[in-house]
């Protein structure tokens, strides 16, 4: 009996130990995600993936996170009027980002003045006459006032002269309207007032037939680029935009047809693109020791089978003589 006990608790303690090591080498090879609202967990850091965040495009209310279309000084039209983006209506040309963008989420709201016409293009090269040469359009717009409001394909949160806004709700043009646009390869989505209103694919059948049937079918590099920068459009009338924010989307790999737009050095890397991850010399070690250590174990087995058989007889040898007694 009481070698039995003595087995129990060595096969018992080697295996609380093999645990143990296994998860401090889990956890120092990042193999273990440590929570954050764990005990004791603030102030340690976390292994969970950094989270992309919004870039607010007005920081700090100035215009240093933008430039002329055409050059690189901003026209006289464009300025800052408190939190608001304001265009005057005057001229001074179409604004971009001064940085460019693949995949991302932009947020804006916009205010339109009575029969006004704007409109934010996204994925925009340089070296055209004008952005919308390369960048799809967000038109904005008011509708009940501008001739583009007869058209669903020209009205406001369409997808400019391609795809209309279905089943929008736009506020007055003495109310600012929320928009979001979401390009992820060639995904692209539309938002207005919270709603979804558009979601297509670039180099679809339907884009394809839609893209052929508009004037934009001889304009090589229309939604071609790969990335790009975001641009806001004087279109000679009044608007304001305010709470513009922007965030990065990871890479997609679904970007057949597009090419880098030639103001980006690298594009998305595919998975092809990306180097092998190299094995964990932690896990490696963890695995070497812990086939010692089942060896170890089936080698202490194997004499303890052996001392058991040879304590089993003993011990029924000894029961055997108090029977007799």
């Amino acid at each position: 009996m009481t070698s039995k006990i003595v087995r129990w608790a060595i096969a018992s303690f080697c295996f609380t130990a093999l645990l143990s090591f296994s998860s401090v080498v889990l956890a120092q090879s990042g193999g273990l995600e440590e929570r954050d609202d764990a005990p004791g967990a603030r102030g340690r850091r976390s292994n969970r993936p950094a989270r992309a965040k919004f870039e607010e495009l007005l920081e700090n209310q100035n215009l240093d996170k933008f430039r002329g279309y055409s050059e690189q000084a901003i026209g006289d039209g464009w300025s800052i009027s408190g939190k608001y983006l304001y265009f005057d209506g005057s001229g001074g040309g179409d604004i971009i980002t001064r940085e460019t963008y693949a995949n991302f989420e932009l947020q804006f709201e916009w205010k339109i003045s009575e029969g006004g016409n704007s409109g934010v293009m996204y994925r925009v090269s340089l070296g055209d006459n004008a952005p919308y040469f390369s960048g799809p359009e967000y038109q904005v717009l008011d509708d009940k006032n501008h001739a583009d409001g007869q058209s669903e394909l020209t009205s406001a949160g369409a997808l400019y002269g391609l795809y209309p806004a279905e089943n929008k709700v736009t506020r007055s043009i003495k109310s600012f309207n929320k928009s979001k646009i979401i390009v992820e390869g060639n995904k692209i989505r539309h938002y207005l007032n919270n709603k979804k209103v558009l979601d297509v694919e670039i180099g679809s059948d339907d884009w394809n037939e839609k893209l052929a049937a508009s004037k934009f079918k001889d304009w090589e590099k229309f939604a071609k680029n790969r990335s790009g920068h975001i641009a806001f459009q004087d279109h000679g009338d009044e608007v304001w935009y305010r709470n513009i924010r922007i965030k990065r989307l990871p890479d997609s790999e679904d970007t057949e047809g597009l090419a880098d737009s030639g103001t980006l050095k690298d594009g998305p890397k595919t998975k092809s693109d990306r180097p092998a991850r190299n094995p964990n010399p932690a896990l490696s070690r963890f695995a070497n020791k812990k086939k010692e250590m089942q060896s170890a174990l089936q080698g202490a087995g194997g004499n303890k089978k052996k001392k058991d058989e040879k304590g089993d007889g003993d011990d029924d040898d000894d029961d055997k003589k108090k029977d007799d007694k």
